[in-house]
């Protein structure tokens, strides 16, 4: 297939956001139906560099991942390769330093995440030569988060809410992810614009953030696919108060123990999780296939989370 030429831009504007907060990305029509409905994304990875360390666990950025910065034909993008509560996983960091700086290719299984985090100024187009990241953070929208097999090393038992090293008598830190009314707030708000040509979709999106957040869901219909399940949940705060017009889209990753306790609850089921946001690619499939070539339209930005950890009173 013949990489897709970059089509017209539309840049968004979110409440005082500026237009320059946008970012831009060129997603291959087949690429798309291909992940639509799966929960992960497995590829040759060439790892450009590995952060010194995990980052430390307190809040916000604060979230115990190791980050590197990646590049595989399997994505076609720049990305970011993440594993969770990284500081328990020695030998996934030792996988990710074995492949550093060219040191020969990883193979790399884990959660694909889409999401406008990290936009470049310049619409990123998949399939195009990515360049040699300089650092663990290039400009991205696309993320393999959280890593489930890195090298051989299996990494699921790390999708759990995030806890840092026990210190000498004291508790291990526990990290503070988003309040689900503050998160999923932000979400609801966001737009995109999508535009379709015969080949492939562009999608416009503002910059966003609101990485890890805590919510409450009550589990409705599933979907068993060849990587896990997806389920249809009602999102709820801790209050019981619903924080999601609609019902959102949840990815539990094959063999972690969110999956595993899913597996152990009923619809009507409320769990108390950890999870991350990521465009769903099911509800843009859907929308471009109604749509003809050339035309572009701008909608309420369709999410889903991924489902990183269950909290201990998930019953």
């Amino acid at each position: 297939m013949k990489t897709p030429r970059a089509l017209p831009i539309v840049c968004l504007v979110l409440g005082s956001a500026a237009s320059a907060a946008a970012g831009t990305v060129v997603l291959k029509q087949a690429w798309v139906n291909a992940f639509m409905n799966r929960t992960t994304i497995q590829a040759k990875v060439s790892v450009d560099e590995v952060k010194s360390s995990p980052n430390p666990v307190s809040k916000g950025a604060q979230d115990g991942d190791l980050h590197m910065a990646s590049r595989s034909s399997d994505v076609g993008l720049p990305f970011v390769s993440e594993i969770v509560n990284a500081a328990e996983q020695p030998n996934a960091v030792k996988a990710a330093r074995g492949a550093q700086s060219g040191k020969g290719m990883v193979d790399i299984t884990g959660a694909w995440r889409l999401w406008f985090e990290h936009p470049a100024p310049k619409p990123q187009i998949q399939g195009q030569k990515v360049a040699v990241a300089q650092d663990t953070n290039p400009l991205h929208v696309f993320e393999i988060h959280p890593i489930s097999n890195i090298g051989g090393a299996d990494v699921r038992g790390g999708f759990h809410p995030i806890e840092g090293a026990a210190r000498r008598n004291s508790a291990p830190a526990e990290y503070e992810a988003y309040d689900a009314a503050t998160a999923f707030g932000h979400y609801e708000q966001m737009k995109i614009t999508v535009q379709r040509s015969a080949t492939a979709l562009t999608l416009t999106a503002p910059k966003v953030g609101y990485n890890y957040t805590e919510f409450y869901a009550i589990l409705g219909q599933r979907l068993t696919v060849q990587d896990g399940t997806l389920v249809l949940a009602q999102i709820a705060d801790a209050e019981g108060n619903s924080v999601a017009a609609s019902p959102v889209r949840l990815a539990f990753v094959k063999g972690t123990p969110p999956e595993q306790a899913l597996q152990q609850a009923q619809n009507g089921a409320r769990l108390h999780l950890l999870g991350i946001p990521r465009v769903n690619l099911e509800r843009i499939a859907n929308l471009a296939g109604k749509m003809s070539v050339g035309q572009r339209t701008t909608v309420k930005l369709p999410y889903e989370l991924i489902v990183v950890g269950v909290y201990s009173d998930a019953n």
